[in-house]
C-alpha cells in the first residue's frame, strides 16, 4: 500500500508539472505571436524624439584607462561627470533610421560621448532575435527559447510575472524579471541584467503601452553599468525618455545650448547630476577669472595632454565642412590596443584613416586608407581605394586604388637568367626569388539590377626585385610590369541574399605603359553567407582560376580571389572565406588553383557549455578548408576559433597530399573593437 501511495503521489507531482510547463509554454507562445502580430515591415521602431541624462564617475582610473576608446576624456581632472542629449529619429528614402543630435550639453571635456557602448543599451529590441543588433540573445523570441528556462507566476489585474534565466552561463545571455499582460503577451516592463563587452548592466524598461508596432518598444529606458579593466572602475546611470513633444530646426545640430536643454528636459534634474552641474560652473566660473594668470608650465601641460594626448591615444572622428558634408576618422596613433599578433607575421601595427565627402544624398567621394606594418617581417603593408560614387542605389562608382601585395617569389624569372649566363656567378648566393608588388588599379562598378553586377577597369602591376645587386651583376632589369584591362560580372540568381557567382577576366598586354608581359587570367568564383538566424550563419565559397596564356619572357602569377590579406582586422574581416595557416608563398606559385572554403558559426556551440569558461564565449565556428595547386593534391585545413572581447583564436590542423603537415593558430585582438 505504501509503494502504492507512493506511485500515485509521484504520477501526480508529475501531472502538476506537466500542467505547469503547458501553461508557462501557452504565455511564452503569446508573446512570440504579440511580436510578430506587431511587428511592421515598414514600421520605423521609436520614430520620436528622445531625452537622455547620464552621470559618470571614475572610481578608480589609471593611466591605461587611456588607452580605451571615448574614455581618454574622463583619464583625469574631475572625477564625476554629468551630461544630457535630445535626438530627433527620422526615416530617408530607402526606410533607414536617421538619429539626429539637435543638443548636447555635461561637464565632460569638449562635450565628448564617453562609455559609447552604453548608448546602444538604450534602444533594445526585446522582441527580435537579438536585444543589440547581433548580440545578447533576447528571451522573448522563439528561437532563443532553448537557451532559457523560465517560472512564470500569475498576478492580479490579468498581468502574469516571468522570470527567465540562461540554461548556462554565457555572454550572450541575460537573467531578469518581466511583467507581461495574461491574454495579449505584450510585455509592460523588463528588468534584466548581463555582462558584455566587459561592461556589467542593469537595465529596466517600461514598455509602450499604444497599440500597433510601438508597443513593441520601450518607452523608458535605465541602465545602470560598471565597466572594470586593468585596475580602473568606471560607473555610469543612463536614463533616456522617448516620445518627448519638442522640436527643433533641422538646422540645429550638437547645439551645446544649456539654456535650450532646460525648455526641453520632461522633468527636473535629480539632485547627483544638479550638484555636479554646480560644482562644474563653479570651477568654470574660477578659471575664467583668473585665465589671463596661467602660468607656462600649466599652458604647455594643457597642450601636451588635451591636445596630443588625446590625438594620439584616441580616435579622431567627426564631421567637419558646411553643413556637416565632410567625414573623417582615424584610429588612435599610438595606442597599443591597435597592434596585433600572429605566428607568421609576429607583432603588427595597424591603422586606418577614413575621410568622405556628401554632394549630395547619391554623390559623395570617399578615401578608405588602411595600413599595417609586420615587425618580423619588416614589412609594411597598405591599400589606399579612393571612390567617387555617382549612384547609390544601383552601386555606382569610379574607383582608383594603390596598394601593395605580398612578397611574391618565382623561379621562372631566375631560371630564364640562369639560363642565357653560363659564367662563374654563385646564383645560390644571390636571393634573386623574391619581388616587392604594387599595383594601381582603376575600376568601374555599377549594378544592372539586383542580379547583375558589372564591373570594367585596367590594372598596372610593378614587380621590384629585392636584391637589385644580384640582378645587375646578371644583366638584368630590376623592375618588371604589366598592364592588363579587365573585367567582373556578378550573378546573383536570388539577389542579394543569396548566393553570388563572379567571373573575372584579366588580359595582359605587352608594349602599354612599358608592360614587358602578355598573359590571360581567368577565376570563377562561388560564394554564399547563408543566415540561418541572426547568430548563426554558414559560409561557402568554391573558387577556381587560371593562366590560359603566358608570355614567353618575364611572367609572374598573381590572382585576385586566391591570396593572403596581410590587412586582416580579426573575427569579422574574412576569417571565414581565407586559408589560415598556409605559408603564403603558395598563393602565387601554380599556374591554377581549385579552392573550398565551409565556416559554421554559431553562439553556444562547444567551449559554451564548459564552466567558467563558457562565459567568456561569445561565438564560435567550425572550419574545413581545402584546395589544389601545382604539387599541392590536396592541402586540407581543419579548424576551430572562438571570440570574445579581449581576443578571437583559431586553431588548425592541415594535411598536405594526404599526409599530416602541422598545426597553426591564429590570434586577433578584439578588445574594444566595438567601442
Amino acid at each position: 500500500m505504501t509503494l502504492l501511495f507512493l506511485l500515485c503521489c509521484s504520477t501526480a507531482r508529475s501531472g502538476d508539472r506537466d500542467s505547469i510547463r503547458a501553461v508557462e509554454q501557452a504565455m511564452l507562445r503569446r508573446i512570440y505571436k504579440y511580436g510578430a502580430e506587431n511587428a511592421h515591415p515598414d514600421a520605423t521602431p521609436q520614430l520620436n524624439n528622445a531625452y537622455t541624462r547620464f552621470n559618470i564617475k571614475a572610481l578608480r582610473r589609471n593611466f591605461t584607462l587611456t588607452f580605451v576608446p571615448s574614455m581618454y576624456a574622463i583619464t583625469h581632472g574631475r572625477r564625476e561627470y554629468a551630461g544630457e542629449t535630445f535626438i530627433t529619429f527620422t526615416t530617408d528614402d530607402s526606410g533607414d533610421i536617421i538619429a539626429k543630435r539637435h543638443l548636447s550639453v555635461g561637464t565632460i571635456p569638449k562635450n565628448q560621448t564617453t562609455m559609447e557602448p552604453i548608448l546602444q543599451y538604450l534602444t533594445p529590441t526585446l522582441y527580435d532575435e537579438t536585444i543589440g543588433s547581433d548580440y545578447l540573445l533576447s528571451p522573448f523570441h522563439h528561437r532563443n527559447r532553448h537557451y532559457y528556462r523560465y517560472t512564470i507566476t500569475p498576478l492580479t489585474e490579468g498581468r502574469v510575472e516571468i522570470a527567465f534565466k540562461p540554461r548556462v552561463y554565457n555572454t550572450q545571455l541575460i537573467s531578469g524579471i518581466a511583467i507581461a499582460d495574461r491574454t495579449t503577451g505584450r510585455l509592460i516592463s523588463v528588468d534584466y541584467d548581463g555582462e558584455y563587452d566587459m561592461i556589467r548592466f542593469m537595465i529596466h524598461l517600461a514598455m509602450n503601452s499604444d497599440e500597433g508596432h510601438l508597443s513593441l518598444y520601450p518607452r523608458r529606458v535605465n541602465v545602470d553599468a560598471r565597466f572594470r579593466f586593468l585596475g580602473n572602475k568606471v560607473t555610469g546611470s543612463f536614463n533616456t525618455v522617448y516620445g518627448i513633444d519638442k522640436t527643433f530646426p533641422d538646422t540645429v545640430i550638437n547645439s551645446h545650448d544649456r539654456a535650450a536643454m532646460d525648455t526641453i528636459r520632461p522633468y527636473p534634474l535629480p539632485q547627483t547630476e544638479a550638484e555636479i552641474y554646480a560644482r562644474y560652473d563653479s570651477l568654470k566660473r574660477a578659471s575664467d577669472s583668473i585665465k589671463t594668470n596661467i602660468d607656462e608650465d600649466s599652458r604647455w601641460k594643457k597642450i601636451l595632454w588635451d591636445v596630443i594626448g588625446d590625438n594620439l591615444l584616441n580616435r579622431i572622428h567627426g564631421n567637419f565642412g558646411k553643413d556637416d558634408k565632410g567625414y573623417l576618422k582615424l584610429t588612435p596613433i599610438l595606442n597599443p590596443l591597435y597592434m596585433n599578433y600572429s605566428s607568421k607575421r609576429g607583432l603588427v601595427y595597424k591603422f586606418r584613416i577614413r575621410v568622405r565627402w556628401d554632394f549630395s544624398k547619391t554623390h559623395n567621394l570617399a578615401l578608405f586608407v588602411k595600413g599595417g606594418y609586420s615587425f618580423k617581417l619588416n614589412e609594411f603593408y597598405y591599400r589606399a581605394p579612393l571612390r567617387f560614387t555617382f549612384n547609390n542605389k544601383r552601386h555606382g562608382y569610379i574607383e582608383i586604388e594603390y596598394a601593395n601585395g605580398n612578397r611574391i617569389t618565382t623561379s621562372d624569372v631566375v631560371d630564364r637568367i640562369k639560363a642565357t649566363k653560363t659564367d662563374s656567378i654563385n646564383w645560390d648566393a644571390l636571393n634573386l626569388d623574391y619581388f616587392n608588388h604594387m599595383y594601381e588599379k582603376l575600376t568601374v562598378n555599377y549594378d544592372l539590377s539586383d542580379r547583375w553586377t558589372i564591373q570594367p577597369g585596367m590594372v598596372y602591376h610593378r614587380y621590384t626585385a629585392i636584391d637589385k645587386e644580384g640582378f645587375r651583376l646578371a644583366g638584368k632589369a630590376t623592375k618588371y610590369k604589366m598592364f592588363a584591362p579587365m573585367i567582373e560580372v556578378q550573378y546573383r540568381p536570388m539577389g542579394w541574399k543569396g548566393a553570388a557567382y563572379t567571373i573575372n577576366y584579366e588580359r595582359g598586354l605587352k608594349g602599354i605603359g612599358s608592360s614587358g608581359t602578355d598573359y590571360e587570367r581567368i577565376e570563377i568564383d562561388a560564394s554564399w553567407l547563408h543566415r540561418i538566424t541572426t547568430v548563426r550563419s554558414l559560409s561557402l565559397r568554391l573558387g577556381t582560376g587560371f593562366y590560359t596564356d603566358r608570355s614567353k619572357d618575364d611572367y609572374f602569377l598573381f590572382y585576385d580571389n586566391f591570396r593572403e590579406d596581410n590587412l586582416s582586422d580579426g573575427w569579422d574581416d574574412d576569417w571565414s572565406g581565407n586559408f589560415q595557416i598556409l605559408d603564403r608563398h603558395w598563393y602565387n606559385s601554380s599556374k591554377y588553383y581549385a579552392r573550398a572554403n565551409v565556416t559554421y558559426e554559431s553562439p553556444m556551440m562547444v567551449l559554451s557549455h564548459v564552466p567558467w569558461v563558457g562565459r567568456i564565449v561569445e561565438t564560435e565556428r567550425i572550419y574545413v578548408s581545402t584546395m589544389v595547386v601545382e604539387h599541392l593534391h590536396p592541402y586540407t585545413e581543419v579548424g576551430y576559433g572562438f571570440t570574445n572581447r579581449v581576443f578571437s583564436i583559431g586553431v588548425f590542423y592541415s594535411t598536405k597530399n594526404g599526409a599530416f603537415d602541422g598545426v597553426g593558430a591564429r590570434i586577433g585582438l578584439e578588445l574594444f573593437r566595438e567601442w
